[in-house]
């Protein structure tokens, strides 16, 4: 009796995921007042072959990000996708090299050469998305689940808006692990929430492409963190005598703007500090186009044909 009271003594509520509440044990994860694991670990970093020939060295040059979307046929059952900028895999022309973490404490390089899905209408959107496959049960990886998405109805429930705090983790080009990855995380604010649509350059050609949805965040963001998952921190109050704290995934990075060197007179260019997020709901909506829904669809019918699983 005494062993299982001090068992239910090691369990903890966790609230902090943002509509994804779960049990955790203080061994796995001591610090619940620090930023939740899954913030570093469902990140990977994004490469490509070095264009010096005769080479065989790897440049990595963004971040990517793995998220699961529920069945929905099954509450056991989730789908496994690798999120990242539209731009980082155009820089790979379409083949790059994804750096995953093994449970072993080393990593992964796999050169992917899969067919990646873009948003379905907005060609502004900077995402780009491939479905995991089956066997990725080596990695050590998180998933950040489509509950902590932020949309319209989040941020007026939660309300949320600028000046909340922010964390951005990603790929550190100047050292990101000798053995295995190990990301950065950068902090700031929300710095504007805009409800119309921001003028956007594509970062691999310097061209104007329109009008995009976007947020704009307080943070250097720097070229590995491309791609970036972005987190909001909620912070409020619970009673009198507590105050709970709460995540929800805001977007990607996409990019940053540089003060020119005619505006400066030096001889490079200035980042400004501001950061441009693609938002969430920009990325549920790639998700959920027709034929990675109908993907999922099939799946679930599949499974269902083989009666491993009972729907809910």
């Amino acid at each position: 009796m005494s062993n299982k009271i001090s068992a239910l003594q090691n369990v903890v509520l966790d609230t902090r995921l943002g509509g994804a509440e779960r049990i955790l044990w203080q061994s796995r994860e001591k610090n619940i007042m620090r930023a939740p694991d899954v913030i570093l670990k469902s990140v990977v970093f994004i490469g490509a072959q070095s264009l010096q020939a005769g080479s065989t060295d790897i440049a990595y040059r963004g971040t990517g990000f793995c998220v699961s979307v529920p069945s929905e046929q099954f509450s056991s059952r989730g789908y496994l996708y690798l999120i990242t900028a539209r731009h980082n895999i155009m820089q790979a022309d379409g083949k790059p090299i994804i750096r995953l973490n093994n449970k072993d404490g080393s990593y992964h390089e796999a050169h992917c050469e899969l067919e990646w899905s873009y948003h379905p209408t907005d060609e502004t959107a900077d995402i780009a998305v491939l479905r995991f496959p089956e066997s990725s049960n080596q990695f050590d990886i998180a998933t950040i689940p489509t509950s902590m998405f932020v949309t319209e109805a989040t941020i007026i429930e939660k309300d949320l808006g600028p000046g909340d705090d922010t964390i951005v983790s990603g790929l550190f080009t100047r050292f990101y692990g000798n053995h295995k990855n190990i990301p950065v995380m950068r902090f700031g604010n929300v710095a504007m929430m805009p409800s119309e649509k921001i003028k956007q350059k594509t970062p691999w050609a310097k061209t104007e492409i329109g009008l995009a949805d976007a947020y704009l965040i307080e943070v250097r963001s720097i070229g590995g963190l491309s791609g970036s998952p972005v987190f909001i921190r909620r912070i409020f109050p619970k009673d009198k005598l507590e105050w709970r704290t709460e995540y929800y995934f805001l977007g990607l990075v996409h990019g940053h703007w540089d003060i020119s060197q005619s505006a400066t007179g030096i001889q490079e260019n200035i980042n400004v500090g501001l950061a441009h997020i693609v938002p969430a709901h920009k990325i549920l909506e790639t998700l959920n186009q027709p034929a990675l829904l109908d993907e999922r669809r099939k799946a679930d019918d599949q499974e269902m044909a083989r009666g491993t699983a009972v729907p809910d």
